[in-house]
């Protein structure tokens, strides 16, 4: 945490060393640290700048993306959710591009939630499968699925047949199923349903 070379920098003992990371345990069977950001402005200015850097946008900053994305969320606006997430793959340049599947959209989704600070997971193991991505935010449950080039009503199906909710259901957390597809062609969402 302390050494570092100049020729070959580690981002984590920078991040220490400049307050944006600090000791909050210690492992003692490990006999390693447990580090976390300081405070909430810390985490959220760092998660934030790191969202431009993988957004890369001349046109639009990462803050505002977020911000439309977390708008969508908590107004349950399915038509905003779909535009701005397709706003986010409008700024992947054509070259990176590969041969898209299910998982490259995905991870990009995932991401976004993240760098948002939510509590995201993906491929969440249930009694009948695995979950796309479950989202944690606002005393709320979101339960995500994709599909490629199928349709969103086939996804938000295999959220209600396959119970990936059931284990909240008792709960006192609303649940939300929301079914996405996403189109190779188009390299973009083609369609959203919310439950």
């Amino acid at each position: 945490m302390q050494n570092f070379d100049i020729e070959s920098l580690r981002v984590v003992p920078i991040l220490f060393q400049t307050g944006y990371l600090t000791i909050t345990g210690k492992d003692p069977i490990l006999n390693t640290l447990l580090l976390d950001f300081p405070n909430r402005e810390v985490k959220e200015s760092y998660l934030r700048n790191l969202a431009d850097l993988y957004i890369e946008s001349d046109v639009i900053p990462a803050k505002a993306i977020l911000d439309k994305v977390l708008k969508a969320l908590r107004a349950r606006n399915e038509k905003e959710l779909e535009k701005t997430f397709n706003l986010v793959f409008a700024q992947i340049p054509y070259d990176l591009w590969q041969k898209e599947n299910e998982h490259f959209y995905h991870a990009i989704i995932h991401l976004l939630f993240s760098l948002l600070g939510m509590f995201v997971e993906s491929e969440v193991h249930t009694q009948y499968g695995r979950a796309g991505i479950i989202i944690h935010f606002e005393n709320n449950v979101y339960c995500l699925e994709f599909k490629l080039d199928k349709s969103a009503e086939e996804a938000l199906k295999q959220i209600i047949q396959r119970g990936y909710l059931d284990k909240y259901e008792g709960s006192d957390k609303p649940v939300h199923k929301i079914g996405i597809n996403f189109s190779s062609k188009d390299k973009k969402v083609d369609g959203i349903m919310w439950q």
